[in-house]
């Protein structure tokens, strides 16, 4: 679902909005088997079936303002919040047989993972064109993000589930990031451009599990300058040339432990 919104507050100043949202669920059933064998001959065989359910729900809001001073002078302003709620429950129901197919027992283990993640978002921007040739680019923009993940495992022991510590924990991150960038595009001719840009970013990263307490308190901060040259060849063709350097950063549903089991073992 989507929904966006524009009112014109003057000829000079538009303001906007928008809202979205989903709820995306897939299911699995796997029947598989696991054998063991010494010497060619089979010792042992555990039937796997294993149920999985894997939900994602999402809102997101925006609030955007753009004011234009004059002709090529513009300022906008936008402002995001998105919601993420991830939850993923797994039974597991193993036979165990002995080498000649035997029934020897039977265990019950189910997992889950329930992950909310929240998202906000802060930016502003400034764009200014000098004449025919010069054109000018600056902002700032600042993220706040956090999310806490709750991941157990239980396996059922004389009717009763009971937890498996090894793969049962908390954990909570939250990340600030905060970015200013400024850039300018010349074109000195009909057929040579160029554009340069500088950015700064500096994050600071908190995660605490359960179990560890602070796993992860890192702050750092990193200059990302950038050159492109483009030259018009003819009405078909142009050479290129990019100097950039940047970084890549886990998405937030990377970050989110969970545990999956192949077989018992």
């Amino acid at each position: 679902v989507r929904v966006g919104l524009d009112y014109e507050l003057s000829d000079k100043t538009v303001i906007g909005s928008l809202a979205a949202g989903y709820d995306n669920k897939w299911t699995m059933e796997a029947f598989n088997d696991a054998t063991t064998t010494v010497n060619g001959a089979r010792t042992s065989l555990v039937k796997l079936f294993n149920v999985e359910r894997n939900q994602w729900k999402h809102l997101m809001g925006n609030v955007n303002v753009q004011h234009e001073f004059r002709p090529g002078t513009k300022l906008n302003f936008d402002l995001d919040y998105l919601f993420y709620e991830d939850e993923n429950p797994n039974t597991y129901d193993n036979d165990f047989f002995d080498g000649g197919g035997s029934l020897l027992r039977r265990e019950d283990t189910r997992s889950d993972k329930f992950t909310p993640i929240n998202i906000a978002v802060g930016q502003l921007a400034f764009e200014h064109q000098f004449g025919e040739k010069w054109k000018y680019e600056g902002g700032a923009k600042m993220v706040r993000s956090e999310f806490t993940n709750e991941v157990s495992v239980e396996t059922l022991v004389n009717g009763d589930w009971i937890e498996n510590p090894t793969f049962t924990n908390q954990s909570d991150l939250q990340e600030r990031s905060y970015a200013v960038y400024s850039s300018a595009d010349f074109k000195a001719n009909e057929q040579n451009s160029f554009k340069f840009g500088l950015r700064y970013e500096y994050t600071d990263s908190q995660l605490d599990a359960e179990k560890e307490g602070r796993v992860v308190d890192r702050q750092f901060g990193s200059l990302f300058p950038s050159v492109f040259y483009s030259r018009t060849l003819n009405e078909k063709q142009s050479l290129n040339a990019t100097f950039t350097r940047r970084i890549s950063r886990p998405t937030f549903d990377d970050m989110a432990p969970f545990a999956i089991f192949l077989d018992p073992t």
